[in-house]
């Protein structure tokens, strides 16, 4: 378990070395949330260099083993005397090796196989897969992002037994992948059961906690040089985290469309050509997912550039719609924008009103705000990552929540010193349970307040400014 360092504030410095004591207040609370961050995101050099045989199965998976991790079926499967292996399948597993950095842990195990070599829907999905973990390989480690520990190539034998290997023409290897994320449930299943069990207000607080999670993950991936391209609510994975208090942390997964430029975020900008080459290859989103600016660039001849990461952001907007209960209205939308985009309409004077969410809590006109800046047709007013980040954090833990949903400041306070009181305020809530006989499990700390402490440790107070001014729109 993380400890708090203890230095007690009163004995930093001087009156004068106030800015210093902000600083050490600041980077406690990165501490905090980093510390427990990375006890879920631990690499072991162990995993680097194992086989199947290191590996056994837990007791309580199914008898197979194999499992797909969207939907939990089982796919080892006997039917009609052939053994069917799709090309990618999930199971839980503890490593053996003596060497391993945590005994006794879960991991993921991952396997790919191409089944029908050929054929064009199985060698595409075959090669998605290598794509998948060979750019998850080239990200650092975070805790919204799905890690890979290590791969491997083996026998399809040492899993299935000869008879079910010899039944697999031309597949009697397989890429074995290594992750410590064993996922519960996709974000839809997810949603669906937060929306069964929570009040309206709940559930949309449950969707802001998530938005918040896929905005950080998506921060990261961008400034590492990697655009998702396929962000869908059955790729969003949800895994249990280590917290005393609880709380089921989202991961992002599928990387086999995804496009990565060697750390370079710079090229994520295209030339009109660019673009359209792109899309003509099948790369990036699917059509009906696909920002007005693409679309216009693989249709009619453009001289305006087009920002990847732009595009990103729009998916994600298309997602809030949907998990908001609006999908169709989103749909409409999108609809509309085409329509003007095929008449040659520049996506900077589109003028379509995107769909209102329903003010049915303190969130709603919050989340209202922010889909709409997701999903704006002029990709320039589209809020980056960063800004996400600040405006869901103000959302979930700003100064004030009114029932009107608009966020404003207490009497008399600038955001910068609300920033700078709150942070001095969390500090002394987290030191005082961490100074209980049973540390922070008396006091219950959780995944909410992980990504409490790490919306004030990164909040600028500029951004801040920015952020209440648009959810007061």
């Amino acid at each position: 378990m993380p400890s708090l360092q203890t230095t007690k504030l009163e004995q930093i410095g001087t009156p004068s070395e106030r800015v210093s004591t902000l600083d050490f207040v600041t980077t406690q609370l990165s501490f905090i949330a980093n510390a427990w961050s990375q006890l879920e995101i631990a690499t072991d050099d162990a995993l680097q260099q194992v086989s199947l045989q290191d590996f056994r199965l837990m007791a309580d998976a199914p008898e197979a083993g194999w499992c797909d991790g969207t939907s939990g079926t089982p796919l080892w499967q006997q039917d009609t005397g052939d053994a069917r292996l799709p090309c990618q399948a999930t199971f839980p597993v503890i490593c053996t090796r003596p060497d391993v950095r945590q005994p006794g842990r879960i991991h993921c195990l991952r396997v790919g196989v191409n089944r029908q070599r050929g054929v064009d829907d199985a060698d595409q999905a075959y090669a998605r897969f290598k794509t998948d973990y060979r750019v998850l390989e080239r990200l650092s480690p975070h805790p919204n992002a799905l890690q890979v520990l290590g791969h491997f190539r083996d026998s399809l034998s040492q899993a299935f037994g000869e008879e079910a290997s010899k039944r697999q023409a031309n597949t009697s290897h397989a890429i074995f992948v290594i992750s410590n994320h064993l996922p519960l449930l996709n974000a839809r299943m997810y949603l669906r059961k937060c929306e069964e069990m929570l009040s309206v207000e709940g559930y949309e607080r449950c969707v802001a906690l998530l938005l918040f999670q896929v905005m950080d993950g998506l921060q990261h991936l961008h400034k590492e040089g990697a655009i998702h391209c396929n962000l869908t609510l059955d790729n969003l994975l949800i895994v249990p985290t280590m917290h005393p208090g609880g709380g089921d942390r989202l991961v992002i997964s599928s990387f086999g469309d995804s496009i990565y430029y060697a750390g370079s975020p710079a090229q994520f900008t295209l030339m009109p050509e660019q673009a359209a080459t792109m899309v003509s290859q099948g790369k990036g989103w699917h059509r009906r997912c696909q920002p007005p600016e693409l679309k216009m660039a693989a249709s009619i001849p453009s001289d305006c550039a087009v920002d990847l990461q732009h595009c990103d952001i729009f998916r994600v907007g298309l997602l809030l719609y949907e998990v908001l209960g609006l999908e169709s209205a989103a749909q409409s939308y999108v609809d509309a924008i085409d329509i003007l985009v095929a008449a040659s309409v520049s996506p900077s004077k589109i003028d379509v009103a995107p769909p209102q969410v329903p003010l049915q809590s303190c969130f709603s006109n919050p989340l209202s705000q922010l889909g709409r800046h997701f999903v704006h047709p002029d990709p320039k007013k589209r809020l980056d990552a960063d800004q996400a980040l600040c405006v869901l954090g103000s959302m979930l833990w700003g100064p004030t929540i009114g029932r009107s949903g608009l966020l404003g400041l207490e009497l008399g306070l600038t955001a910068s010193m609300w920033l700078k009181r709150r942070r001095l305020e969390l500090l002394a809530e987290l030191a005082g349970a961490y100074s209980m006989p049973n540390g922070l499990q008396a006091g219950g700390f959780a995944l909410a307040d992980e990504l409490h402490c790490r919306f004030l440790a990164n909040a600028n107070d500029i951004v801040l400014e920015g952020c209440l001014s648009l959810l007061h729109e």
